[in-house]
C-alpha cells in the first residue's frame, strides 16, 4: 500500500518528543518566575529581620555563641517562612494548575504538573529559599562581633 509503518512511527515519535520538549518548557518557565520570586521574598524578608535583630546578634557573637548556632536560628526562620509562604502558595497554584488540565482534556499543556514535577518543585522551592534565607547571615557572621557593633549604629 506504499505506508512504511516503522518509518511512519518513527516520525510521530520525533513529533511526540518535540512536543514534550516544548511543553517541558512552559514548565521549566513557570517553575523559574516561581523559584525566583520565591528566593528573593525569602531573601529580602529573612534580611529585613536580621537588620532588625543585628544588635542581638552580636551580643550573642560577643557572649561566644557559636556561628553555627545563629545559623541554626534563621535557617528554623527561614524553613517555617517557606512552610508558611511558598510552600502554600505553590500547592495552591498546583492545585489550580493540575485541575485545568484536568478540566481542558488536554488544550491546556503549557504547563504540566506532574507528581515528579510538584515534588521537585517542592524540593527546589526549600533548597531556594533555605539558602537565600542563610545568605544574609552568613555574611553578617564573617564579622567580628566588635565590627558589626561598629558598623550598625544603634
Amino acid at each position: 500500500y506504499g505506508i512504511d509503518a516503522v518509518n511512519s512511527y518513527k516520525t510521530l515519535f520525533a513529533t511526540y518528543r518535540q512536543m514534550q520538549i516544548v511543553n517541558g518548557l512552559g514548565t521549566l518557565m513557570f517553575g523559574a518566575v516561581f523559584l525566583g520570586a520565591s528566593s528573593i521574598s525569602a531573601f529580602f524578608i529573612l534580611r529585613s529581620s536580621l537588620l532588625s535583630r543585628i544588635y542581638e546578634v552580636s551580643i550573642y557573637r560577643a557572649l561566644g555563641a557559636k556561628k553555627r548556632d545563629l545559623i541554626k536560628i534563621f535557617l528554623i526562620e527561614a524553613l517555617i517562612l517557606t512552610v508558611l509562604t511558598s510552600l502554600i502558595g505553590y500547592v495552591a497554584v498546583s492545585a489550580v494548575v493540575y485541575r485545568i488540565q484536568l478540566l481542558s482534556g488536554g488544550f491546556f499543556e503549557i504547563v504540566k504538573i506532574s507528581p515528579l514535577s510538584f515534588i521537585t518543585g517542592i524540593v527546589l522551592i526549600f533548597i531556594t529559599n533555605i539558602l537565600s534565607g542563610i545568605i544574609p547571615v552568613t555574611n553578617l557572621l564573617t564579622r567580628t562581633p566588635s565590627e558589626i557593633l561598629s558598623k550598625y549604629d544603634f
